[in-house]
């Protein structure tokens, strides 16, 4: 995993000081997943009433929380873009 780090600080500073950047997780590949928001009309059997009617679905995006964090690779400071899940688990340490 840290390898898969090290391998884009050297790749980004090969490259221009600008990239398009993809919403994703630099350490655990985390992505944007496609989905529907489902509106629901009417209140349900459980709570007394009559049941609920499903609507027109239509189609949404879930986004990984991501948070932009400086961190100290190989000698040189780097910012990565990691979701809060791999930031909890302390993979990387913060830059100070």
């Amino acid at each position: 995993m840290i390898a898969r780090i090290i391998n884009y600080a050297l790749r980004l500073q090969a490259t221009v000081s600008w990239v398009i950047m993809a919403w994703k997780c630099d350490i655990c590949g985390k992505g944007s997943v496609s989905g529907n928001n489902v509106p629901r009309k009417g209140q349900p059997r459980k709570k007394g009433g009559a049941g609920q009617h499903i609507g027109v679905k239509t189609k949404r995006v879930f986004k990984p929380n991501l948070v932009n964090m400086k961190t100290i690779i190989d000698g040189t400071p780097i910012t990565v873009k990691i979701c809060t899940r791999c930031l909890r688990t302390g993979y990387l340490d913060k830059a100070v």
